[in-house]
């Protein structure tokens, strides 16, 4: 042995106290590996309907323009033309492009029944930065509709933007006329001096006005002899030759994101609803007590691990377990296996017998007659007797297969008190020449027998079952243990195949010939009513005639031994 357990084998850990849960990235992978189904479901569920609504979107057109931003007007002077381009905002001449005004030019152009406001719906129009480029985007149902649209708004801004600067040169040679107008009857007012007297005043007065006349009239011959530079189309819109929109990747990929994020909010649900024990953490919060071995086992009901395989994790699970157990104390011990939830057969309680067998201990596996029956084939043990009335003594069986492994039949379940009262001192005898005594406590049908088995064990080792048993049977049992007052040393992790389904214990061969079981749990013989303790309850310590029940006295005798 190098000290490294095999794969499939959990130790035991450290510590045994309680931690707080904390969600980890492997949890939350274990959960979705296990609601995989769902997840997958609202993933195809989310992409079918992404499907659906591609399909019955109607396809969008988009095609641009591409508009070179003049100055709003200029002259044959280079100087005033620069200066004027510096004037250009691409902020303001966006908005004018997209405004009603040049909306109702294109309406006009492109005859479109709507209003204004709902033909500046279809376009956009953008700007790159530091440039008098205006991008000019148009939307519709048909390709052809889309290029026309971007081409008629682009020379209808250009367009507006002509009569704009035009009505505006209008207004300013209006104004400066007036103004000439205004100072030319300045000069006709004014009154020549008489003759021989000073003429520089007067002189001064007109040659004034003059000149401001000269100047107003050299706005207006520059305005009128301005060059409108609107702009011009730099680039015209061309049929596309695809629909812009609906793309079929974003929308499955939407789809798809949609329905992951549908599957994990289910599975989340799902799983919080969902009590069943999934992994060693859940046990030991249960528990609380460690999981001493977690390992994968093969569920077959005819072959026993540590014979046929030795070497594989399930039967080093075991021997982990045993170490553990053993390593408690050296004197004569008695440990009591038990399950939590219910299974078609277990067959812990053997294997781990013949673990303890093969360390060199001398062990007796005890327990039900219905559950150590399977060992006359598996362990080659002989028959143990039919009959309640010979002592347990007689009952004692070797097993043939596994050197210094016994087995002893403690008869029927419903009357296992009153076998025990009936044998008390001499079980104490038989179980005190042991060094291990295992009590199956896993194959049994009624919780009196865990609780009467328990008063017999000095420690209990729990086997859970992986995906199959829930966390509220694991805390019922860790109650039962403590009606016991057991100690609970820890629990085996058992991970069956996913073929392998969880079946009630009624139905399998090896407990055919049990008595039925009414849902309360009281077995329909009446003279065994008696004797059946229900789910929670304790085992009764006087029959009502004075006598003292002499099953305490033999599992006081068998905790001193």
């Amino acid at each position: 042995m190098t000290g490294q357990s095999p794969v499939g084998v959990r130790p035991v850990g450290v510590s045994s106290q309680p931690t707080q849960p904390v969600a980890t990235i492997g949890q939350f992978l274990s959960l979705l590996r296990r609601r995989l189904t769902a997840v997958l479901a609202c993933v195809f569920l989310g992409l079918v309907l992404a499907g659906a609504l591609l399909v019955h979107t109607p396809n969008k057109y988009q095609a641009t323009a591409v508009v070179d931003v003049s100055p709003i007007f200029g002259t044959s002077s280079s100087t005033t033309s620069t200066s004027n381009a510096t004037a250009v905002s691409t902020i303001t001449e966006t908005r004018i492009a997209t405004s009603t005004s040049v909306a109702l030019i294109a309406r006009r152009t492109l005859g479109f029944q709507g209003t204004a406001s709902q033909l500046s719906e279809h376009v956009a129009v953008t700007s790159p930065l530091d440039s008098r480029v205006l991008n000019v985007t148009f939307t519709s149902n048909t390709p052809t509709g889309a290029a026309d649209g971007a081409n008629a708004f682009a020379d209808a801004y250009l367009e507006y933007r002509t009569t704009t600067v035009q009505a505006a040169l209008k207004s300013r040679v209006a104004l400066i006329g007036s103004q000439v107008a205004d100072l030319e009857r300045g000069i006709r007012a004014l009154k020549p001096p008489p003759a021989g007297t000073d003429t520089s005043q007067y002189t001064s007065q007109r040659n004034s006005i003059q000149s401001q006349i000269q100047q107003l009239q050299g706005q207006i011959n520059t305005y009128q002899t301005s060059v409108v530079k609107p702009g011009q189309v730099a680039g015209a819109a061309s049929v596309p030759s695809a629909a812009s929109s609906p793309k079929p990747s974003l929308y499955l990929a939407g789809g798809f994101l949609l329905g992951l994020l549908l599957g994990i909010f289910v599975a989340v649900v799902r799983d919080g609803r969902d009590n069943t024990v999934h992994d060693s953490a859940v046990v030991e919060r249960s528990l609380g007590a460690p999981v001493l071995a977690e390992t994968v086992t093969s569920g077959d009901s005819s072959t026993l691990a540590a014979l046929a395989a030795p070497r594989s994790a399930e039967a080093d699970a075991y021997r982990t377990v045993a170490t553990t157990v053993a390593s408690e104390t050296t004197s004569h011990q008695v440990v009591l296996l038990c399950g939590a939830g219910a299974v078609a057969s277990n067959l812990a309680a053997m294997n781990l017998a013949i673990t303890f067998a093969d360390q060199g201990l001398r062990t007796v596996l005890a327990g039900p007659r219905a559950a150590v029956e399977p060992a006359t084939h598996l362990l080659a043990v002989n028959p143990v007797p039919q009959s309640g009335r010979s002592l347990l003594s007689h009952q004692l069986a070797a097993s043939a297969n596994v050197p210094g492994l016994s087995v002893l039949s403690l008869g029927d379940e419903v009357s296992l008190g009153a076998t025990l009262r009936a044998n008390g001192d001499n079980l104490a005898d038989v179980l005190s020449t042991a060094d291990m005594v295992v009590l199956d406590g896993v194959n049994i049908d009624f919780p009196s027998t865990l609780l009467r088995l328990g008063h017999l064990a000095n420690e209990a080792v729990v086997v859970v079952h992986k995906n199959q048993t829930t966390s509220a049977e694991v805390e019922r049992v860790a109650q039962q243990l403590a009606q016991a007052r057991t100690t609970v040393l820890g629990s085996i992790l058992l991970n069956y195949p996913s073929g392998l389904r969880r079946r009630a214990r009624s139905a399998t061969p090896m407990q055919s010939s049990r008595p039925l079981v009414d849902q309360a749990g009281v077995v329909s013989r009446a003279g065994a009513a008696n004797d059946v303790v229900p789910t929670g309850g304790s085992a009764p310590e006087d029959r009502g005639d004075g006598d003292t029940d002499s099953f305490s006295t033999a599992s006081a005798t068998t905790r001193r031994s």
